[in-house]
């Protein structure tokens, strides 16, 4: 369906070396040509003769939006979005209207306290007070996880202010944005996963946003991203 959101993913191998920092910056690399690597051969797959190629050199033109969201100039693809975290890329597309997503692992925010009390909403802080230990990691990153996707999807990044709304989880187990007691549009759609819908995900958390209430179509197959020389 045309409103559909896609919603792909790759991993990485695991980069050794000896050097931290050698590792850290390689694994940055890996996961950054992963997930535009993930979006050329996702495109080239679903439309050979619009994308012909399944190599990033071969995208249309991409520009960035005032606060750096990139899309494709002048409408030559669809709305797109792209994230990565541990040794996961991942990438939604969808031909309807913007999408954010988010994949987070967990345990990879040391200060979490922190980030709670800056960016949090007093309601979330409220409801990760009531959250037994046993769940608190999984339930911040679940939370911390949609806000991203959220302003990522509106291109406003960080120039939102991540405490003036909140994200609540329904009577239906979904989760919705909330501002000032109402729900927020266009937010028409987000969705939430972890292992148990992708085990690849095992250790993270991934949200998804879009401005549609279009179905999320998450492939449980991880992509096999072609070699390029």
């Amino acid at each position: 369906m045309r409103d559909d959101i896609w919603v792909f993913h790759t991993v990485i191998p695991e980069v050794l070396s000896d050097d931290r920092t050698v590792q850290k910056g390689a694994r940055a690399k890996a996961l950054h040509d992963a997930a535009w690597g993930l979006l050329a051969d996702t495109l080239h797959r679903a439309d050979p003769h619009r994308f012909p190629d399944a190599d990033v050199a071969t995208l249309p033109a991409i520009e960035r939006l005032p606060h750096g969201k990139p899309v494709f100039a002048d409408g030559q693809g669809p709305h797109f979005s792209l994230s990565h975290s541990g040794r996961i890329a991942v990438c939604a597309i969808s031909e309807a209207g913007p999408v954010g997503i988010d994949v987070q692992e967990i345990g990879g925010h040391k200060e979490i306290d922190g980030i709670v009390r800056r960016f949090f909403h007093p309601a979330e802080q409220e409801f990760l007070k009531r959250v037994g230990p046993a769940h608190k990691d999984h339930v911040f990153y679940e939370l911390f996880s949609c806000k991203e996707a959220f302003i990522k999807m509106t291109g406003k990044g960080l120039t939102e202010d991540l405490t003036g709304f909140c994200i609540e989880r329904g009577k239906d187990g979904c989760f919705r944005y909330v501002r000032m007691g109402q729900a927020i549009e266009p937010a028409g759609y987000l969705s939430c996963a972890d292992e148990k819908q992708l085990p690849a995900l095992a250790g993270c958390v991934l949200a998804v946003c879009s401005g549609q209430s279009g179905r999320v179509n998450l492939l449980r197959d991880p992509v096999e991203l072609p070699k390029h020389p």
